[in-house]
Parts: structure tokens; C-alpha cells; sequence
């Protein structure tokens, strides 16, 4: 509520809602800080009304991590909301998964980047000149080839509890590589005095988290780009096509997740993708989650660190990792490094520890 005061007198000021859906796809474009995401990650848009698959997505942008992100913007009262923003939504992220950078600023993203510098990267950093352009592009690139994206369906209202309930479903079976944000941005527009005044407010605080199944572990698992196999052997017959000085830099990361396969109830998967890149994953056996994914997409070694993950297994080791890790700890849901000093390799240890109960022998 606003109130405005008319001489000696307090009232509330009369709002106007905002009703056109080009309006608040605008409105959220110019200030994507109104979008009270999980995790609250800062983003950079990168074009409006992108063409990907057989449609255009709304919002088109970009985590600090280099998470990409896809925004659909509705209104409530569209009795079509529910079956055509999830699947317009979906059919966007599945276009988008397997580009690369180049492809999609040559791409989809020429003209929007035209005035922007041409690039991502440029977009990104005359936002933000401390986003490091390797660590960024090769973040990037393991999302895009992984597919791992966040979805963003916004409402002008709290939207039908059937839509609820499938977002909610989606992210359950999806939740390693999708983060999906419901929200509804109910805005109002006061004109005080010729100022305009917008008021969003988060009616939906985020989907609900659901324990995954074992038949949505084995669907999860059936990925038609990749294949997984047991153990760290896939990955290191990967690595024998690239130079000694890069394969050097991923060998205590393999010791190390090899050790951490040695625990009770924690196994590491290779997978490797069909364009070429691959990813060592340690596991926890018990509901299939990981805590960290190693990956190659790039000259460095990378490594994301999965935040909810951490926060719901391994609380108490949160605060060694954050102390270790050379990148500050961004408020998003996760954060790639590539830096792994023997600190942060011993703080992950612990978590993986914490997280499956292990006790170390006592002398």
C-alpha cells in the first residue's frame, strides 16, 4: 500500500494495474532485479523476443555464473497460461541446449547484441567489469552444452494452482541441471505528483522441492546426449586428447574425486557428450545427488559447487568452503571455480563426509 498525504489529510493512493503483457515483459527486461529469483543471482539480459525453436522467448539473459536464462511472461487471466508457457518454455530451453557461444551471438542473439558490443561477454561487462571473461565464457559453455539453464515463468498474478503443481513437478525431475522460478510480480502504477511508482511483491516464493523417486532417477539418467558410465575411467580416456599441460591440471581433481568414490555410499559417473565434452561427477548414493560436477569444456578445469545441495546434506561444512574458494561466493545456485588449492579439495571432502554420515577412525 502507498498512502499520500493531501494537505493534513493521509489516504491511499488509487493504483492502476498493469495489464498489458508487452508492459511487464518490458518492464522486467529494463530491470530484471525485480524478479525475486531463488537464490537471488544478478542478471544481465541479452535480448527480448529471441527466436529459439519455433517461437520467440520473451527475456532472454544471463547469470554472473554464466548460467543462461529463458523468461516467459504472462498474464493470469490468459485462460491458455498453463499448457502453452511450459511448453513454449521448454521448447526454447531444448533449442538452446547444444549452442555454443559463438554459435548463438552468429545466431539468435546477432541483432540483440549488435548495440551491446557484439558479444556476450562485452554485454555482460559494461554491466560489470570484475565478471572475469574466461572464468564467465567457460562457465557458460559447460551450461549450455549440459543444458543446465534456469526457467522463469513470470505472472502478472498468482497464477492457477494447476500450473503450480506441473512447474513444481518439472523441477523435481529436472533438478540436476534446471533451476524453474514460478513468480508472480503483482505491480502497480501510482502516479504521485508525475511520478510513477511500481510496487512488485513475490507471491509465490518458489516451487516446492520434492524427494526424487527411483524411477525419476533412472529417467533423469536416460540422456540422449550423453553417456554415463561407472567410475572415473570414461572421463580419463577423454582427457588423452588434449595437451599434457591441461590434463596435468585435472589429475588431483580425479585423485581427488576417486578418493571421495572410496566412501560409503558415494560412487563418481563419467559422462561424455556427443559434441565432445565431458563431466566426473561424485554422487551420493542415497538420493542420487551431487554435491559438486567436474567438467571440460574449456582449457581450464572447472568445477560447480551445488549450493542446495550443500546447504540441505553438508550445512556444517558450508562455512570451510565458502573460506576456501578463491571466488567469493555468489548468492545464486551455484558457483563454478577453477581454482583448487588443497583447502578446498579438504572442505569438500568433509561435505561429502557430512553428507553421508562418515566418521573418520579415531586414533
Amino acid at each position: 500500500m502507498i498512502w499520500i498525504r493531501t494537505g493534513t489529510v493521509w489516504g491511499p493512493a488509487s493504483p492502476q494495474p498493469v495489464l498489458e503483457e508487452k508492459g511487464l515483459e518490458r518492464l522486467i527486461a529494463e530491470n530484471p532485479e525485480f524478479l525475486p529469483l531463488a537464490g537471488s543471482p544478478r542478471l544481465f539480459v541479452l535480448g527480448r523476443q529471441v527466436t529459439l525453436g519455433t517461437g520467440a522467448a520473451d527475456i532472454v539473459a544471463v547469470e554472473s555464473t554464466g548460467r543462461p536464462v529463458i523468461i516467459e511472461v504472462k498474464l493470469a487471466r490468459n485462460s491458455e497460461e498453463r499448457r502453452t508457457i511450459v511448453a513454449q518454455t521448454l521448447d526454447y530451453a531444448s533449442s538452446l541446449h547444444g549452442y555454443s557461444i559463438k554459435e548463438l551471438e552468429d545466431g539468435p542473439l546477432f541483432w540483440h547484441l549488435a548495440n551491446k558490443g557484439g558479444s556476450i561477454i562485452e554485454a555482460v561487462q559494461s554491466q560489470d567489469k570484475e565478471v572475469d571473461k574466461e572464468s564467465f565464457e567457460s562457465s557458460m559453455e559447460g551450461y549450455l552444452e549440459r543444458g543446465a539453464f534456469r526457467l522463469v515463468f513470470a505472472f502478472d498474478e498468482p497464477p492457477r494452482r494447476a500450473l503450480e503443481r506441473l512447474v513444481s513437478y518439472l523441477d523435481a525431475i529436472t533438478i540436476d541441471e534446471l533451476t524453474i522460478d514460478l513468480v508472480a510480480l503483482r505491480l502497480r502504477r501510482y502516479d504521485i505528483n508525475g511520478v510513477e511508482v511500481a510496487s512488485p511483491k513475490r507471491i509465490i516464493p518458489g516451487v516446492r522441492e520434492y524427494q526424487l523417486k527411483a524411477s525419476s532417477k533412472r529417467a533423469r539418467s536416460q540422456r540422449s546426449e550423453a553417456i554415463e558410465s561407472e567410475g572415473a575411467d570414461d572421463f580419463k580416456r577423454y582427457l588423452e586428447g588434449v595437451s599434457d599441460a591441461e590434463r596435468e591440471g585435472y589429475e588431483p581433481l580425479i585423485a581427488w574425486a576417486e578418493e571421495i568414490a572410496s566412501l560409503p555410499n558415494v560412487h563418481i559417473l563419467s559422462r561424455t557428450y556427443k559434441t565432445g565434452n565431458a563431466s566426473l561427477i561424485p554422487k551420493i548414493r542415497a538420493d542420487d545427488t551431487r554435491l559438486v560436477l567436474i567438467w571440460k569444456a574449456g582449457k581450464r578445469p572447472s568445477m560447480e559447487l551445488r549450493w542446495e545441495a550443500l546447504e540441505r546434506l553438508a550445512p556444517n561444512s558450508i562455512e570451510a568452503i565458502e573460506a576456501a574458494i578463491v571466488t567469493e561466493r555468489l548468492e545464486s545456485y551455484s558457483t563454478t571455480i577453477h581454482e583448487f588449492t588443497s583447502e578446498v579439495l579438504e572442505a569438500l571432502t568433509a561435505a561429502y563426509k557430512e553428507a553421508t554420515g562418515y566418521q573418520d577412525e579415531q586414533p
